[in-house]
């Protein structure tokens, strides 16, 4: 995993501490959805380095065939 996946993953995990901290509801509600947001740019960062190692591979393979 790249490091930008990593610490949008942490950038998550310090949202929900800090929304397991927090008292106002609102706020809550907002951190959580902002953890939600960067766990879901980790999972499309993630998949787009999956399908742009795949694309290579594929073009590696043919440039030997």
């Amino acid at each position: 995993m790249t490091a930008r996946v990593e610490q949008y993953r942490l950038n998550a995990a310090k949202c929900l501490d800090l929304a397991d901290r927090s008292s106002d509801p609102e706020s809550k509600r907002s951190l959580l959805a902002m953890a939600n947001a960067w766990l879901m740019l980790a999972a499309q960062r993630a998949k787009n380095i999956e399908i742009i190692s795949e694309s290579q591979d594929a073009q590696s393979k043919r440039k030997r065939a």
